[in-house]
């Protein structure tokens, strides 16, 4: 009878504990997705006033997948204008492709004030551009409402049946 018990209280915890966390709105990795940020800070890099790119891509049961990246602009080069032109680049490479991506963010440095490894940066920040995807028609970003405008509906994944 205890070990009955037992087995019912551990089916039960294994049972709620997979429930629970089936819960999060986040995925596993996605190779596109992981390429899609490589291609992204590669042509970033390519880009003049660019000296230096670095890209994080995050993903897992509790994170909605993403890409941020860290771009570092050459001092005299640094302006408002720049910055977004480099900002629409990359919303460009993003809605072209067919990645999941629900959100990218990044943050630009000046070549004076670099970026330090493994430290809080935020001190360092010379601007930031966030872009968050949502399915809701109703909540469209502005962004997202440019784009479609500008490039057309974005091109989907063919559904993939879960295994």
């Amino acid at each position: 009878m205890e070990m009955s018990r037992a087995c019912a209280s551990t089916t039960l915890f294994l049972t709620l504990a997979i429930t629970i966390s089936g819960c999060g709105k986040g995925m596993g990795y996605d190779q596109a997705a992981d390429e899609l940020g490589v291609s992204m800070a590669a042509h970033l890099k390519t880009q003049p006033p660019v000296s230096d790119v670095t890209h994080f891509y995050s993903y897992g049961l509790d994170n909605s997948p993403g890409l941020w990246f860290s771009v570092t602009i050459k001092g005299s080069q640094i302006s408002d204008t720049v910055t977004h032109q480099l900002y629409n680049l990359a919303l460009d490479d993003y809605w072209h492709s067919s990645a999941k991506i629900e959100g990218i963010d990044i943050r630009f440095y000046s070549s004076d004030e670099p970026p330090l490894s493994g430290q809080d940066n935020s001190a360092r920040v010379i601007k930031q551009y966030h872009f968050y995807r949502d399915e809701s028609a109703a909540a469209k970003s502005d962004d997202q409402i440019r784009l479609e405008q500008e490039f057309g509906p974005r091109p989907t994944q063919p559904f993939t049946p879960p295994t």
